[in-house]
């Protein structure tokens, strides 16, 4: 597979079924999958026919296996969130990276997919409402503890705790 990938680099990356260096690479690459593939499929087949046989014959053995099979290795293989190609780690960073996302799903696009109907039709329903910091937070004192929004017409899920300024 490394010689064929070095093949592909070196042509330039070509992409497309009429590049013969293109389609070499992802054949041969299709073919290592299906080997890593059937390989795993057969490592969890010898275990589980060893799982079988210790289970009866060596208990030692087989909850040694199982205890190592549920721990697993450790690794943090995802221990990220992948943005536009860029991988980030860090709690603030990924906080970061969704705050984005959401102000640009919220913000009006010349996109072909932006949907201009359901803006209008929300922009309807909601009008000129004007709730402002201050106007939520008397809401919220008019509220019993504990209360559903639901019954005040103010939704929320459920308001526990009421807010104090």
């Amino acid at each position: 597979m490394r010689s064929s990938r070095a093949a592909w680099c070196s042509a330039g990356r070509p992409r497309g079924a009429q590049h013969k260096e293109y389609r070499e690479y992802k054949a041969v690459k299709a073919h290592f999958r299906r080997a890593m593939r059937r390989c795993g499929e057969q490592f969890m087949t010898e275990l589980d026919h060893k799982l079988e046989y210790d289970s009866v014959h060596d208990s030692v053995s087989f909850w040694w296996t199982v205890n190592l099979r549920k721990r697993g290795s450790g690794a943090d293989i995802g221990g990220g969130i992948n943005f536009d190609g860029n991988m980030y780690r860090s709690r603030e960073e990924i906080t970061e990276q969704w705050a984005k996302y959401f102000k640009d799903l919220y913000t009006p696009s010349s996109s072909p997919d932006f949907d201009s109907h359901w803006e209008y039709v929300v922009r309807q329903e909601v009008g000129g409402a004007d709730l402002t910091n201050l106007r939520k937070v008397r809401l919220l004192h008019c509220l019993k503890a504990g209360e559903s929004g639901e019954t005040s017409l103010i939704i929320t899920e459920q308001l526990h705790y009421r807010q104090r300024c």
